[in-house]
């Protein structure tokens, strides 16, 4: 038998074979696809915090987004003696055998570092809150904002007013009162135009429906509105404005910020981890 002859009847045998092999297919199905297994992350991963570079036409933003509930956040009175610079902070996170995700300037404050509004630090009100609405500066542009994490771990992001008249501050852990609001219902604050000719590197905090938290920084000077956006990008139906031109982050995962920093920037929010975790994807 010549090779040609061989290979004809090796293709039929081949054919025969694979016409009896079984299939999972139905009468007129499509033949199933092999795909490769699905590997669920642990669960673990998604108690921590996710930091990412977000951009809002074409406007580089640096995000961290957590669930309050099941991570460390504290804040810190930088008005206390030798606490007022990412550097002591990290420091006290060393001295608690845990590292640091994240360092942020935490709302406005006046020339002694002292809180210009409320603030409220392991259950003690530092600062009373501030209902005034016809001060000067951004602090005072209305509506302004109370975010807090109360005893339980969840967030809140209020208005004075509302904070003053349905919150009891026996149940809050740590509050921070800054202005203005960013997005209130899901809006940008009626104050804000865009475009407009006021630019600065600017920091806030938006809480989604779902009652996630999400830090964000610019990399660039941007508008109120830009911020706004941003979080309204993110899923926040509430944001508050926490400072401009001093503003500071520092995410080790993101390599953005130095504890050296040196600069004194009023109240602090930090978030701590155990020592050899690191965040979410």
């Amino acid at each position: 038998m010549g090779k040609t002859e061989i290979s004809y009847c090796f293709l039929f045998a081949l054919l025969l074979a694979l016409a009896g092999c079984e299939s999972d297919s139905q009468p007129g199905e499509e033949p199933s696809v092999p795909t490769a297994p699905i590997v669920e992350q642990p669960v673990e991963r998604e108690l921590k915090a996710i930091a990412r570079v977000d951009t809002y036409r074409t406007q580089v933003f640096y995000t961290v987004t957590f669930d309050p509930e099941v991570t460390d956040l504290r804040m810190f009175n930088s008005a206390d003696k030798g606490i007022h610079t990412f550097e002591t902070i990290s420091a006290i996170a060393d001295s608690l055998g845990l590292s640091v995700q994240l360092l942020m300037n935490g709302g406005m404050y006046q020339r002694d570092r002292s809180a210009q509004g409320l603030l409220i630090l392991e259950g003690q009100t530092i600062h009373p809150i501030d209902t005034q609405t016809n001060g000067y500066g951004n602090f005072y542009l209305q509506p302004n904002g109370v975010f807090a994490i109360d005893t339980a771990g969840k967030a809140l992001l209020l208005t004075p007013q509302e904070f003053a008249d349905s919150v009891d501050e026996e149940v809050i852990r740590y509050a921070t009162q800054s202005g203005p609001m960013l997005l209130v219902e899901g809006e940008p604050n009626p104050l804000f135009s865009d475009p407009s000719p006021n630019r600065h590197i600017r920091n806030g905090v938006g809480l989604t429906p779902e009652g996630k938290v999400v830090f964000a920084i610019s990399e660039q000077p941007v508008t109120f509105y830009n911020l706004a956006s941003l979080f309204r990008m993110k899923g926040c139906n509430q944001a508050l404005y926490l400072d401009g031109f001093v503003s500071r982050m520092y995410v080790p995962e993101l390599g953005i910020g130095a504890l050296s920093d040196g600069a004194d920037l009023g109240p602090l929010i930090a978030i701590f981890q155990e020592a050899d975790s690191t965040m979410g994807p």
